[in-house]
């Protein structure tokens, strides 16, 4: 059953997770959340719901398997190796 709400799960937590922590801000200060907290809620909301879910997750590694052949495959590049690997001229 979850199985196929996992890829989705980490989405709707960013979405649902920032939101209600702008929202209990001014409630734990006992006052009620303004027009621009409910604006900013929803704005962070969104944000957040959407970066996650368009960033990939890494390939699951299934028990006993082996990881993959290249381990630098989500290793982020340095500048440096971007430079060097630009073509002369540019």
């Amino acid at each position: 059953m979850l199985d196929n709400f996992a890829p989705y799960a980490k989405a709707v937590v960013a979405f649902i997770g920032p939101a209600l922590l702008i929202i209990a801000a001014p409630l734990l200060k006992g006052t009620a959340p303004t027009a621009a907290d409910w604006l900013m809620a929803l704005g962070t909301a969104i944000a957040t719901g959407v970066a996650v879910y368009a960033t990939p997750n890494a390939p699951k590694v299934e028990d006993g398997a082996e990881p993959a052949e290249d381990e630098d495959a989500y290793e982020p590049k340095r500048v440096e190796d971007i430079d060097e690997a630009a073509p002369e001229g540019e």
